[in-house]
């Protein structure tokens, strides 16, 4: 059976317990012919040695800087495509692969050609219950989508609807196959986004230009979701920051959604003024002065890494 050469990319920070426990499940793969980019994203402990140390059989990469989700990825991608893969697989370091999961995306590819393709995610600890099962609408397009209509139904339901494949307008970035095709055509997702939101971001916009978004439902991943901000219990304000920023942003750019509706938004601006204040003027600032930050942030159409994870474990 032919096999097409799949590069397969994985980021690490801080957290290398999770993505050792990761390249493990990956080498128990049923598919064989790929090859496997390991990179440090800059991480601020010894995470770099620990996977050196762990898998000297690999080589593991080291950025210089943290560069964020999609400028990581981008730069294992220009390495897949200058030895000559055909797809490229992304995913995060905070899970677990079925042995079958790449074969069942293969499968996919090989029937609908260049798409996106996505995994469904089941939860590590109920391998029965749904973690994402893909981002869907009926009114395509015309209105926000339901981003995760399946979290925490049976995966049973979801397989008896779809046995094969379905479509979606969203895969979730923790697991995403890309031909090498499609990015040469389309281009790669926006790396200004540094984390949260830019796969949601390359879905859409290449929906829009006809290029479709498939689950393939028997590719099983096990997430944990959020496994790098979980090192450190001071990171907890850097997904309440970049969840909030871009997706305010993504409706910004894709849906009815204005600037002002992002200063009006629930724990935005107007709604925490006073915790605004205190947070610059007294250095105190929790979950809801960042939250506040995000909806400005995003008023201002800022983008990039703007709220430095690194700053919040020293």
């Amino acid at each position: 059976m032919n096999q097409p050469l799949v590069y397969i990319s994985l980021l690490n920070w801080g957290d290398a317990a999770d993505c050792i426990n990761c390249i493990y499940s990956l080498k128990q793969l049923n598919y064989t012919n790929y090859k496997l980019l390991i990179r440090d994203n800059a991480s601020p402990n010894n995470s770099y040695k620990q996977l050196k140390d762990a898998f000297p059989e690999f080589s593991i990469m080291q950025s210089e800087a943290n560069l964020g989700y999609a400028a990581g990825h981008w730069e294992n991608y220009k390495i897949a495509k200058e030895n000559g893969a055909e797809l490229l697989w992304i995913l995060n370091s905070d899970l677990e692969v079925h042995p079958n999961a790449l074969d069942e995306l293969i499968t996919a590819y090989k029937e609908y050609g260049d798409h996106i393709y996505g995994s469904v995610s089941l939860q590590p600890q109920n391998k029965d219950i749904i973690d994402f099962g893909g981002a869907a609408n009926k009114n395509r397009f015309k209105e926000p989508f339901i981003y995760n209509e399946w979290k925490d139904k049976e995966y049973k339901y979801l397989l008896a609807k779809y046995p094969d494949n379905y479509e979606v307008q969203v895969v979730e970035g923790s697991s995403m196959l890309l031909p090498i095709n499609l990015v040469e055509k389309e281009g790669f997702m926006k790396l200004d986004f540094f984390m949260y939101a830019e796969e949601s971001d390359y879905c859409y916009s290449l929906g829009k230009k006809g290029v479709r978004s498939i689950v393939a439902t028997k590719s099983i991943i096990y997430h944990k979701n959020a496994g790098s901000v979980k090192s450190h219990k001071n990171l907890s304000v850097i997904p309440a920051y970049y969840r909030r920023r871009n997706s305010l942003r993504f409706q910004k750019e894709h849906f009815d959604f204005s600037r002002w509706g992002c200063l009006r938004y629930k724990n935005g601006v107007a709604a925490n003024l006073k915790t605004i204040l205190r947070g610059v003027l007294l250095n105190k600032k929790d979950l809801n002065y960042f939250y506040a930050l995000a909806c400005l942030h995003a008023f201002l159409d800022k983008k990039g890494k703007t709220v430095h994870p690194e700053n919040f474990i020293k």
